[in-house]
């Protein structure tokens, strides 16, 4: 489960409801409480534990790129949303599940969330493996995030993305090769990534725009490797936007302290803490239902 993404998208979606709403933390609580046990409830029997993935601290993709998700603060400045209050009920709520709740809570400094889960779908594709009569193989892998960007992950065959917000399966509309190909040319404007037309500094510089990019042209380069750009001045760029957007470019350090800390974890967990800081965060409801969790 991609951790703030399930409870930003549970936040923003009570703001469409209109008016303004306080943001504390049993309201975050709630929310994120309510989305595991819903999820944790209709998928157990297919998918198993769950795993619960964190942003760590001073991502690598900003050392490489400075710019990366650099407008982001000036946009949340710009919402009513009060970000600091969130944040800091998003903190507390982790630390919780980190000491009552039988999940394995992987937060990684250097590494995001997207990079927890693209690691642990490899690892587990090569090393969580079962049999299944007379196959031998992975466990069924699911993805809970309505993150787009996860779908280049079902390269992996065990791999499958719920979107919690929609209710529905998330799948590749074309190949996965075309997915990332296609993200490499687009970048990524949430995350302050330029499309590979474009400068570095085009999302912070004032004045500056993206190159524009025509759909036919898309079509076009679709059709062919990304090494015909080899020796162009957009080679560049492609390598830049390759290491922001493909999940397989995860350094392989950070790589191994997601793997070193889920194997340090994801043992000896259990479930005895539930009833007392059910009772103690006064949450009659989830007491209710603490079977789903």
């Amino acid at each position: 489960m991609d951790y703030s993404q399930i409870a930003i998208s549970n936040i923003m979606m009570e703001l469409k409801g209109g008016g303004k709403i306080e943001v504390d933390v049993p309201l975050v609580r709630h929310m994120i409480l309510n989305t595991i046990r819903a999820n944790r409830f209709k998928f157990f029997n297919d998918y198993g534990n769950v795993v619960i993935a964190c942003d760590g601290q001073k991502y690598w993709r900003k050392t490489f790129f400075p710019n990366y998700k650099a407008n982001r603060k000036n946009n949340r400045d710009k919402s009513s949303l009060n970000w600091d209050q969130l944040f800091g009920a998003l903190n507390t709520v982790k630390e919780e599940l980190k000491e009552y709740f039988p999940y394995p809570v992987i937060d990684v400094d250097r590494a995001e969330a997207d990079d927890v889960i693209a690691t642990l779908a490899e690892w587990t594709f090569e090393n969580d493996l079962d049999s299944y009569g007379l196959d031998y193989g992975p466990q069924p892998f699911l993805i809970v995030s309505g993150d787009h960007d996860f779908v280049q992950l079902q390269k992996y065959p065990h791999v499958q993305q719920w979107n919690p917000v929609k209710k529905k399966f998330v799948r590749p509309e074309q190949s996965i090769d075309r997915v990332i190909k296609e993200h490499i040319f687009r970048g990524d404007t949430g995350d302050g990534v330029p499309n590979f037309l474009s400068d570095d500094d085009v999302f912070v510089t004032e004045g500056k725009r993206q190159k524009s990019i025509f759909e036919k042209d898309i079509v076009n380069w679709l059709q062919e490797p990304l090494s015909v750009w080899k020796g162009t001045p957009q080679w560049k760029n492609i390598e830049r936007n390759q290491k922001l957007v493909d999940l397989s470019f995860v350094p392989d350090d950070v790589k191994a302290d997601i793997v070193n800390k889920y194997q340090e974890v994801k043992a000896g967990r259990d479930r005895s803490k539930l009833m007392s800081y059910f009772m103690k965060n006064k949450m009659s409801v989830m007491m209710q239902h603490i079977g789903e969790f």
